[in-house]
């Protein structure tokens, strides 16, 4: 096809099967000879198209009668904790402020720190110049602020699922939060976030999610959505969705001023593996923002000049995983640097707002995306 021209192309392909699964169509387009600065073979174009937007709903998120035959979820409840076991899992919430302490899966525990919702992120250069901090602040500590109502368990009476509800009043933004913990007999954990505003005129989200902390062995991250680099809600039609595994180190870009840094956009499930092939598999129930790092948010967040500042080359590496699991995550603008704000359809209104998603164990001999899928 000439320069200023078009033509038709019929590509050979066939039906697009019905069977629950996404399928994509990915062209891309090289140079076929070598120029000025410009090598044979370099990418000049890429476009992706999802060739069957209803594939995803296809998916049927119950559990099989020969999944859960034979096995069951006991509870126990203490004045200090709620206690959720069965076959090689124990699970754990703390009745003090209602996180999850234990998730254990064959003795061992995945997790140094449980969920907590999070609302913040650490500021780019951008929201450094258009006041965010002094528009958004309210939104910094929301998460861990938040303070406990009740926490409440339900089982079944086959004991097929147990059930945790936490609920939680946000002072300072006159908003209740509810996170649900609902526990199958093989392990699997379905958490629901839902958040609810009251009458308080509140500015936008930077982020809507939650975050947790894992050891630091679990340090391979494999995810099935937008890649591999950084993307964002307004930066992310050049990264195609695909398979992409790298190290959690391999996340970080130190830029000069620490900050913002690792987001991933449609992530359909992602997975934090150790060497030996086991981990923990995310997966959502529509598609999520997913970004980890070797250090906590702090790290990289913004420092006033009357004190010290973070060069991103600075950031070291620290003894954990933190994961952040988002239903929504805000876009980093770029129109310029000296005021411009994100673009509204790109930010995250404080309306009502649910998202779910499910932590489940891999093991070695484990395929994280047929995991996923089923």
């Amino acid at each position: 096809i000439a320069a200023r021209s078009s033509a038709f192309i019929t590509i050979p392909m066939n039906l697009i099967p019905n069977d629950g699964k996404e399928y994509f169509l990915k062209l891309e387009a090289f140079t076929k000879k070598e120029a000025p600065l410009v090598p044979k073979g370099h990418q000049v174009a890429m476009e992706q198209w999802q060739l069957n937007p209803e594939g995803e709903r296809l998916l049927n998120a119950t559990w099989t009668a020969r999944e859960l035959v034979d096995k069951t979820v006991n509870t126990e409840r203490t004045p200090d904790a709620i206690t959720l076991t069965g076959e090689n899992f124990r699970i754990a919430f703390s009745t003090a402020d209602g996180e999850m302490t234990e998730l254990l899966y064959n003795r061992k525990n995945l997790i140094k720190e449980g969920l907590q919702p999070n609302f913040w992120r650490a500021l780019t250069d951008n929201d450094v110049a258009n006041n965010h901090l002094e528009r958004c602040g309210i939104w910094k500590f929301a998460g861990k602020n938040a303070q406990l109502q009740s926490i409440d368990l339900k089982e079944d009476s086959n004991k097929q699922l147990a059930t945790v509800t936490v609920n939680y009043k946000l002072e300072a933004q006159e908003s209740t939060l509810q996170t649900v913990y609902q526990v199958r007999p093989n392990g699997a954990v379905k958490v629901s976030m839902h958040f609810v505003p009251g009458n308080k005129s509140l500015p936008e989200m930077p982020r809507l999610g939650m975050r947790m902390i894992l050891p630091a062995e679990y340090d391979v991250m494999t995810w099935l959505g937008r890649g591999p680099q950084e993307n964002y809600a307004d930066r992310k039609t050049g990264y195609p969705i695909g398979l992409y595994t790298a190290t959690v180190w391999e996340q970080f870009h130190p830029y000069v001023r620490a900050q913002e840094t690792g987001n991933k956009t449609e992530v359909r499930w992602v997975a934090l593996r150790n060497k030996a092939g086991e981990g923990l598999l995310i997966t959502g129930e529509e598609p999520l923002n997913v970004s980890a790092w070797n250090f906590p948010l702090e790290d990289i967040d913004y420092v006033a000049f009357n004190t010290e500042r973070r060069h991103g080359g600075s950031i070291m590496k620290k003894d954990m995983i933190w994961l952040n699991i988002d239903h929504r995550h805000m876009g980093v603008g770029g129109d310029n640097t000296w005021g411009a704000q994100v673009h509204p359809e790109y930010t995250i209104t404080p309306h009502e707002w649910k998202y779910s998603f499910t932590l489940a164990p891999l093991a070695p001999e484990d395929d994280a995306a047929e995991q996923a899928h089923k």
